[in-house]
């Protein structure tokens, strides 16, 4: 052992450290040429708007990611007293953390922006017409954005998992 030693102890005996780093190019997607609306979908208003440029000609960004894996390693002698020998069990505790540095990972857009969390439909003429035609636009903007606001476009944050492994 030639790691620091605290207090008597090999504090980085029997421990590990594992990370995945992986990174992906955009996948592609077919971007639209006018704003429509996403959320209007659910109340059986479908819009369809022509594409702009080729069928999978547009690029989501690129993803990076690390995932970290650390470990330390228990040994625990356990003495019975009907037995001449000692039995030992083993014990691991680990923290595995995904998405170690917290980025955000986009996996889909909207096919007029381009962008996770807004379609363009407000700010488009149409948008803003039926903004206007709305008993409370405030409240119609609000409400829109949170629906935009699509937690299935992004993976997941950072997790992280304790645990214990026993080995006997």
């Amino acid at each position: 052992y030639t790691g620091p030693v605290w207090f008597n102890k090999q504090v980085f005996a029997n421990a590990g450290a594992n990370f995945i780093v992986s990174a992906k190019s955009g996948t592609p997607y077919t971007r639209n040429q006018l704003a429509v609306s996403s959320a209007q979908a659910s109340l059986g208003r479908v819009q369809r708007s022509p594409i702009d440029g080729n069928p999978n000609g547009s690029r989501l960004p690129w993803q990076f990611k690390i995932d970290a894996n650390f470990s330390k390693e228990f040994t625990v002698n356990k003495k019975n007293p009907k037995e001449f020998h000692s039995k030992e069990i083993r014990f691991q505790a680990y923290v595995w953390v995904q998405n170690l540095l917290n980025n955000k990972i986009v996996q889909n857009v909207y096919a007029y922006t381009g962008l996770p969390d807004d379609d363009g439909y407000l700010n488009s003429p149409q948008g803003q017409q039926y903004k206007n035609e709305q008993i409370n636009a405030q409240s119609f903007v609000d409400l829109y954005k949170i629906r935009m606001d699509n937690p299935n476009n992004y993976a997941t944050p950072r997790l992280a998992r304790l645990g214990v492994r026993m080995y006997f």
